[in-house]
């Protein structure tokens, strides 16, 4: 009967949901963020701060099984929310496309994330955003002006 008990526990600890994680970045300029993620709730919340340590926003995220972000509220420093996202994944769980609202819910933009790799690391090497009514917005590397060759 012990050993059926041990089994169970080991089996229960083995598919359990991993605990709570706390990470905490800081900058160069003084400012930073703290951000905790529960799997139990599928959330994560961060919060930024300016060099003082005064809050400037926080971001609660709502999280899919695989503990990606689905979606996410932003909170001014009153707690009043500002902005709602949504987020589509591709297979490597990296965000292809953020849909932007304001606090009422009235899409504002679509930004298109664009992959590429830098220094041997996938990273995002362009954004296209498109406005409310599916205009491209030109982004400071696409509207630089280039060089005519004579």
């Amino acid at each position: 009967m012990k050993t059926l008990f041990v089994l169970f526990a080991l089996s229960a600890f083995a598919v359990a949901i991993p605990a709570k994680r706390l990470t905490n970045r800081y900058y160069p300029d003084g400012s930073g963020s703290s951000k905790e993620q529960d799997p139990d709730k599928r959330q994560s919340v961060e919060t930024f701060f300016a060099a003082g340590g005064k809050i400037t926003h926080k971001v609660v995220c709502r999280l899919d099984e695989r503990l990606q972000p689905m979606s996410a509220l932003y909170y001014d420093p009153k707690g009043r929310i500002y902005q709602k996202s949504t987020y589509r994944l591709d297979g490597s769980d990296r965000i292809v496309q953020e849909v932007i609202y304001d606090a009422k819910g009235n899409l504002l933009c679509t930004k298109n994330y664009n992959y590429g790799t830098r220094d041997g690391r996938s990273t995002v090497i362009d954004v296209d955003t498109y406005d409310s009514n599916g205009n491209l917005i030109q982004s400071p590397k696409q509207s630089r002006t280039t060089r005519k060759s004579r």
